[in-house]
C-alpha cells in the first residue's frame, strides 16, 4: 500500500496536470539585472503613476522588479518584440524616468535571462493588459503622457534592453518583458481562482475518506 502523503502528492500532481501546471521541484528564481551606471535598483514602490519619482522622493532614473515567473495562459502583445505566446514563462520589469528640468540620459539594462518584449507607448492599451505583472502590494494608475516620445529610442538584443530620453515631468516609464524560470512558475492570477477551488475539492475528497475510514 502507497503512504498516504505519497497518495496525495500523486494526486496533486495529476491535478496539476488536467490544469495545465506542472509540479516541479524548486525555489522562486528572480532573474539578475544588472543596469547602466545612471539608474537606481529600488524596491517596488507602494504607488507607480505621474510623477510618482518626484512624488514619493525617489532617484530620477530607476529600474525595479515586478512579478516574477510567471506562466502566460493567453499570449501578451507588448509594443517591440510582438507577441509573446500562450504558456511563456515571463518576468517583469518596471524602468522609469522623471525629473523636473529637461533631460537626456542613455540607460541600458542587462539581465540573465533574454528580453522578450517592451511596453512604452505613450497611451498604449498594453500598459493596462500587463498591470497583472505588477510588483504585488503596488497600486498602478494609468499615466497617458509617461510613454516615449518621438525623440526618444528604445531597442532591445538578447539579455539587454537599451534605452535613450529626453524626459522630464510627468516621466518616461517602459515595462520588460524577460524569459523567466520554468522551476518557478505560478500561473496567472485568474488561473489561481480555478487552481484554489481544484485544491479544495482535492482536500475534501481527503477528509470525506479518512471520515469514512475512521
Amino acid at each position: 500500500m502507497r503512504p498516504a502523503n505519497d497518495v496525495s502528492k500523486a494526486r496533486l500532481a495529476a491535478l496539476l496536470s488536467l490544469l495545465g501546471f506542472a509540479l516541479v521541484p524548486g525555489t522562486a528564481r528572480a532573474s539578475v539585472m544588472t543596469p547602466s551606471s545612471n539608474l537606481t535598483t529600488i524596491q517596488a514602490p507602494s504607488w507607480v503613476g505621474e510623477n510618482f519619482l518626484l512624488d514619493q522622493g525617489l532617484p530620477s532614473e530607476v529600474v525595479f522588479a515586478e512579478a516574477q515567473n510567471v506562466m502566460l495562459t493567453s499570449s501578451l502583445t507588448v509594443d517591440l518584440g510582438g507577441t509573446i505566446p500562450t504558456g511563456t514563462i515571463v518576468s517583469s520589469y518596471f524602468f522609469a524616468l522623471d525629473a523636473v528640468q529637461n533631460t537626456d540620459v542613455a540607460s541600458s539594462i542587462t539581465f540573465s535571462t533574454p528580453v522578450l518584449g517592451i511596453i512604452y507607448i505613450d497611451g498604449s492599451a498594453n500598459w493596462a493588459l500587463t498591470n497583472f505583472l505588477g510588483a504585488p502590494g503596488t497600486t498602478y494608475d494609468i499615466c497617458q503622457h509617461c510613454g516615449f516620445e518621438s525623440k526618444d529610442s528604445e531597442s532591445f538584443s538578447g539579455d539587454t534592453a537599451s534605452f535613450y530620453n529626453g524626459f522630464s515631468e510627468p516621466g518616461d516609464f517602459a515595462r520588460i518583458i524577460v524569459a523567466g524560470s520554468p522551476q518557478s512558475a505560478t500561473p496567472e492570477p485568474a488561473s489561481f481562482v480555478l487552481f484554489g477551488s481544484a485544491l479544495l475539492g482535492l482536500g475534501t475528497i481527503g477528509w470525506r475518506r479518512r471520515k469514512a475510514s475512521c
